[in-house]
């Protein structure tokens, strides 16, 4: 998981937990967007950008708080399997078990 000034969230890790981003980031994301298709210049948006930032750094907290083992779990394999769902299932239905939406 990145903290402030880390290393970002790996590709698996984003997959593994884009369900939750979709709910929990979804006001944040859909501002940014907003904000973006009126303004291409990259400074105009940093606020909006922040907040997705801060949003997707909480949620990744929480899921690592609420239910570590099976989100790292879901993580492992969408990392080996090159984030194939079809492939993860069991560990995408344990996480969601532990951790509803």
């Amino acid at each position: 998981m990145a903290e402030a000034g880390g290393t970002p969230p790996k590709g698996a890790v984003l997959m593994s937990a884009s369900k939750y981003i979709a709910r929990s980031c979804k006001d944040v994301n859909k501002a940014f967007m907003e904000c973006k298709a009126k303004d291409l210049n990259p400074s105009a948006c940093l606020k909006e950008g922040e907040a997705v930032t801060e949003c997707l750094l909480k949620l990744l907290k929480r899921l690592h708080t609420e239910a570590p083992e099976e989100f790292n779990s879901y993580v492992k394999c969408m990392d080996y399997h090159s984030n194939n769902l079809e492939k993860c299932r069991k560990e995408q239905a344990i996480l969601e078990e532990k951790c509803p939406e």
